[in-house]
């Protein structure tokens, strides 16, 4: 616990020792939230993000892993740095699943190879 909470908080002093360390770590997690204001800006839960952005929980936590979005852990939740937020939010997205090649191509070579047989009889 760090001496300027005591000052701010004088009282606990008088409680006793275990309701003094409840106090004190949630007096740290508000200086470690404030901190993190501080350097980041506005912090968004994630389920919040998601929300925003119109993705699944899923979804936004393969963004955090490709890098897309910048994070901040606090107390073991995970927090969307507002910025990065923004940015992917303004960013023109596609919709739906990924154009595969490789199936689309088979199946046009099939189509054509029917239609070939069919016009010859």
């Amino acid at each position: 616990m760090t001496d300027a909470a005591e000052c701010e908080f004088g009282f606990i002093q008088t409680l006793p020792k275990s309701e003094a360390k409840k106090v004190r770590t949630a007096v740290d997690v508000l200086a470690e939230w404030r901190e993190a204001t501080k350097k980041h800006g506005c912090l968004v839960p994630s389920p919040l993000a998601a929300k925003i952005l119109n993705i699944s929980r899923q979804r936004l936590h393969v963004y955090i892993q490709d890098g897309r979005l910048s994070t901040i852990v606090v107390e073991g939740h995970i927090y969307v740095i507002e910025k990065s937020l923004l940015d992917l939010a303004n960013t023109d997205r596609k919709a739906g699943r990924p154009f595969r090649m490789p199936g689309v191509l088979a199946r046009a070579g099939a189509i054509a190879s029917w239609l070939e047989e069919e016009t010859s009889k």
